[in-house]
């Protein structure tokens, strides 16, 4: 009886309070400010390893947090927004799951404002076409995830991922306001018609961020407020 209670009484209490994720250095901005990255653990949990964890990322006001999932959805309206999908598809042959973006990253910047950025990558030969079996030998899965851990130990820059919808490869969403320099960066937003460049972004009188380099992390772009930077 006594363990049926103690057993009552830990679940209830299943998920410890929140905490804040000291690993983290890169997050979205909200309305100007950083969102916080935040978890907590489950208190019971039968899965192998260590234990499982909630995460979010919080903002200023009682009731500003977002779930991976609910910023992942911020970032797949924002695609939505694309005109021309089928430009970005690789060429295949045979049928089969079609496979968009091998070469881009996409880091969500801002959640409100909604902003998305698409940085170029080359993830796979330009001009190669794809099936099942090169697919796998290429393994483009596989050199993000490589390329994605290198810039955490490397670099330290540290921040939450999220699955995004299909069909876009390589099926991840970078929260981040941090992101690697790259030319030829496109930049998707609330207020702005479809995918536009980074530099016609900025000349629009409206754009209310302001992008330089990242003083913590040489190599990389770090997209901030222009009131933050007292414009």
């Amino acid at each position: 009886m006594l363990l049926c209670l103690l057993m009552s009484a830990a679940m209830g209490h299943a998920r410890a309070g929140w905490e804040t994720a000291t690993e983290i250095t890169s997050a979205p901005l909200h309305e100007g400010a950083p969102l916080q990255a935040q978890f907590r653990y489950h208190l019971i949990d039968f899965s192998p390893g260590a234990r499982m964890r909630d995460v979010r990322l919080k903002g200023a006001g009682l009731f500003t947090s977002y779930s991976t999932q609910e910023l992942a959805a911020i970032g797949n309206r924002l695609l939505a927004k694309l005109d021309n999908m089928e430009a970005a598809r690789l060429p295949g042959k045979g049928t089969g799951r079609p496979v968009y973006f091998a070469n881009s990253r996409f880091f969500l910047v801002s959640a409100r404002p909604a902003l998305l950025a698409i940085v170029p990558h080359e993830f796979m030969p330009a001009g190669s076409a794809y099936t099942t079996a090169t697919l796998h030998q290429l393994n483009p899965q596989q050199r993000y995830n490589t390329l994605v851990e290198r810039q955490r130990t490397q670099d330290k820059l540290r921040y939450f991922l999220a699955t995004m919808e299909e069909p876009y490869w390589v099926n991840y969403l970078e929260l981040s306001a941090v992101l690697p320099d790259a030319p030829g960066i496109q930049v998707i937003g609330d207020g702005l018609d479809g995918p536009v460049t980074l530099n016609t972004a900025q000349a629009d009188p409206r754009w209310p961020f302001r992008v330089g380099p990242a003083a913590r992390f040489p190599g990389y772009l770090e997209f901030m407020t222009q009131v933050a930077t007292g414009r």
